[in-house]
């Protein structure tokens, strides 16, 4: 079994590492931004953004972006994980080509975890902006930056990180779609 999976198990290991790093990346400060900001338009709009990318399902996700990014503005290819036919000269060259070929894929795995981490990011630090603690610290004195990222950031990232967790096993199971959309050897085509 452990022969078997090796190669697809490195596979989707590779594409969810990337596309959950991408996802925080983007969740954590656009979370934070639009709980500091609520109310105005940019929170709004990327409420009313992430409810629509929260509530399509992956695949017509997976579909769109690949008929704008591969097959429209041939940015990307469409699948598979390497140029068929290629020797490579070194493993850097291997490693850029496979890197070419999952960003596509990282892409659409980032665009469909956005919606309900920016939106868990979100209610986490507004409860803990109304907290009493934050409205000493700013009775203190302190900087805004100083209240947000040292005193609420900290306690909202508890939830957070539960949530991260969940999120992040949930990302493999959502991989066996995006895996046989484009054609990827990973779990999802040995499933």
């Amino acid at each position: 079994v452990i022969e078997v999976i090796k190669s697809p198990m490195s596979n989707t290991i590779f594409i969810n590492i990337f596309s959950t790093i991408a996802a925080l990346g983007i969740t954590i400060p656009l979370g934070i931004y639009c709980a500091v900001h609520k109310g105005k338009k940019f929170d709004q709009a990327t409420q009313v953004v992430t409810m629509l990318g929260y509530s399509i399902p992956v695949y017509i996700t997976a579909l769109v972006f690949m008929f704008f990014l591969a097959v429209y503005w041939r940015i990307f290819p469409v699948m598979g994980i390497k140029t068929a036919g290629i020797e490579y000269a070194n493993n850097w060259e291997a490693f850029t080509d496979k890197l070419y070929h999952i960003t596509l894929p990282v892409i659409v795995m980032t665009f469909g975890s956005l919606g309900g981490m920016t939106r868990y990011v979100r209610s986490a630090m507004i409860e803990s902006l109304s907290m009493d603690y934050i409205r000493t610290a700013r009775a203190k004195g302190l900087r805004e930056k100083v209240v947000i990222y040292s005193h609420a950031w900290r306690n909202a990232l508890l939830p957070v990180i539960t949530s991260i967790l969940g999120w992040f096993l949930s990302i493999f199971s959502g991989s066996v779609v995006i895996e046989n959309t484009f054609g990827l050897s990973g779990m999802g085509r040995l499933y």
